[in-house]
């Protein structure tokens, strides 16, 4: 929500308008607004690759600021924008990456049993399958 905060897009509401109120009414203006934004370095979301689009444990961290490692010489982080329109959602996600059919839960790819910290503490252990796929509406 950084690059579209809610002081600025309020949108319309009563002035004792319950919380639940207040955030329809922000999300309505921001639909009827169509807001653009560029994002900060900082408020880019986690970029990931996986070195086998079947294997769900091959995924690993991208660094923006040096995607020349992951990607190869001359690949750069230009930036990035956040916009609402009306475009259809992507779909097909599913079929690149199949292994999310298999679960219906928003189960971490790297399941942890004894909920202790991991030894391999990588900010890629924190991803969950819901992070690839668009949740049923």
């Amino acid at each position: 929500m950084t690059p579209f905060p809610q002081d600025k897009f309020r949108g319309e509401h009563a002035a004792k308008a319950s919380i639940s109120e207040q955030y329809a009414a922000y999300l309505d203006e921001l639909n009827r607004s169509k807001p653009k934004s560029e994002l900060q370095l900082k408020d880019v979301p986690a970029l990931v690759r996986f070195g086998n689009l079947n294997d769900p444990t091959s995924v690993a961290l991208v660094n923006p600021l040096d995607l020349a490692a992951s990607f190869g010489p001359g690949v750069t982080f230009k930036g990035a924008t956040v916009e609402v329109t009306d475009d259809p959602i992507t779909d097909g996600i599913e079929a690149r990456l199949p292994w999310l059919r298999t679960s219906k839960v928003a189960e971490y790819l790297f399941p942890n049993p004894t909920h202790q910290p991991p030894p391999d503490a990588r900010v890629v252990r924190h991803l969950s399958y819901d992070d690839f796929r668009r949740l049923p509406r």
